[in-house]
């Protein structure tokens, strides 16, 4: 990780897009299609696609990771202060299609029907990061916007299955602030795991990354050195 505050950016979005209210609720209001189906930093596998059968167009999941970390010096060109950072926040967007007799992943009905699903999906993450009412603590710590990219994936004969879309989104954050450490995370990570709700899966993570930093309390002194 090239900073705790792009990891924390991670966390809100994933928060933003489930909701942890909406694992517990009975009957859950998700802001996007794909409801709980949101994945941390990797692939979607096969094992994940629902066993029932037939073309499930209802169902996106997605994968949220980020990629490239690219940051501007703050006054000397070469200076030691906290950078200015442009991190790429990946959406891997997928609808799983399944062979109810083999159990194989498979292609969808109509490249349509999935093409519009995936577009409103990708539609849906974008205004809830820019605008939607679970996204107010990710625009907190992202500061802007830059170009945004969206690839799509059609290469069966590479197994790649069909119905997938890879949005990517450059956001603008601050680096993170070692001058400023509150039980053991640097700002604005600390800031972001007190605004995660408690006993969530981000505030789980950057508290287990506060863990890593903090020394020994009493460290065994050494006898003699050789």
């Amino acid at each position: 990780m090239a900073s705790i505050s792009s990891t924390a950016l991670r966390l809100l979005a994933i928060e933003a897009l489930a909701p942890s209210a909406g694992y517990a609720a009975e009957t859950p209001t998700w802001p996007t299609l794909c409801e709980g189906r949101v994945y941390d930093s990797g692939a979607i596998p096969f094992d994940r696609a629902p066993a029932e059968g037939g073309p499930v167009f209802g169902r996106i999941h997605v994968a949220v990771y980020t990629d490239e970390v690219r940051g501007t010096p703050r006054g000397e060109p070469y200076g030691l202060s906290p950078q200015d950072l442009v991190v790429d926040l990946i959406f891997d967007l997928e609808v799983p299609v399944v062979d109810g007799l083999s159990g194989e992943i498979g292609i969808g009905e109509t490249d349509a029907a999935g093409v519009a699903l995936l577009d409103v999906g990708a539609a849906q993450i974008r205004r809830v990061l820019s605008s939607g009412a679970t996204g107010a603590a990710f625009r907190r710590l992202a500061k802007g916007f830059g170009p945004l990219e969206a690839r799509w994936a059609r290469h069966p004969e590479l197994s790649v299955r069909l119905g997938r879309v890879t949005l990517r989104l450059p956001v603008a954050i601050d680096d993170d602030d070692w001058s400023n450490v509150v039980d053991g995370l640097p700002w604005p990570a600390h800031v972001v795991r007190a605004a995660l709700p408690s006993g969530s899966y981000g505030a789980g993570v950057l508290s287990s990354l506060a863990a890593l930093w903090t020394s020994p309390a009493d460290p065994t002194a050494l006898a003699e050195i050789r």
